[in-house]
């Protein structure tokens, strides 16, 4: 439904994937999350 991704982005949610789910954004969305992981792993051990 049209905008769907607006109302869970403006609820908090950190990002939005619609059914049926495409493999190309589901992988970008991965990398995204994994890479802030990464980063914060990071600082973690930095600490």
């Amino acid at each position: 439904m049209a905008g769907d991704e607006r109302k869970c982005l403006d609820a908090g949610m950190d990002g939005y994937l619609a059914k049926p789910v495409v493999y190309e954004r589901l992988h970008v969305e991965f990398v995204k999350r994994l890479g802030a992981l990464d980063e914060d792993t990071s600082d973690a051990e930095a600490a």
